[in-house]
């Protein structure tokens, strides 16, 4: 009997340390979150003024583009050209990206076509309608991707206002 009440007195120790120790733990985490949550604050504000900018930045190029605009990114076009972080943080050039390779986008569209249920460009080359070439690959890899969905029946082809091409997704 006595083997059994110094056993449980050993384990009301352990288990009431156990929850002091807890408790501290609780308290300093609480102190560290909310000084965290600051500096997140803080970084998202940072984050926001600095995409409200980019993008200020970019309309304004966008309203001066005309017919005639030869059409670059900033880098080499990719997925990572477009996308507002990359593995190094914010990519400071992703909303400028993203309007050129729209609007070279809507250049390409003008040369699509219909063959054997499938879209087609008639362009061989980025230069016919003054966008460069690793824009102009991009987006004929892209074409590729959507002919591969209409294969599996992913997408059907639309026609747009402007009388060219577009995808729209089936629901599945």
């Amino acid at each position: 009997m006595k083997k059994i009440s110094l056993i449980s007195i050993f384990v009301l120790l352990f288990l009431y340390q156990c929850s002091n120790e807890k408790k501290n733990i609780t308290n300093n985490n609480l102190n560290e979150l909310s000084y965290v949550g600051g500096e997140r604050d803080k970084v998202n504000e940072e984050l926001r003024l600095s995409k409200e900018k980019m993008w200020e930045e970019a309309n304004r190029y966008k309203a001066a583009i005309t017919d005639t605009t030869f059409l670059q990114t900033k880098g080499k076009m990719s997925e990572m050209a477009i996308n507002p972080f990359t593995g190094n943080g914010q990519n400071q050039y992703y909303a400028l990206n993203q309007v050129i390779y729209l609007k070279a986008l809507e250049r390409v569209k003008k040369h699509l076509f219909i063959k054997d249920s499938l879209l087609v460009c008639d362009l061989k080359s980025g230069v016919e309608i003054r966008i460069s070439e690793d824009l102009f690959q991009y987006i004929m890899d892209l074409l590729k991707n959507w002919n591969l969905g209409i294969k599996e029946g992913k997408y059907k082809i639309v026609k747009t206002k402007n009388n060219s091409y577009d995808i729209e997704a089936i629901p599945q």
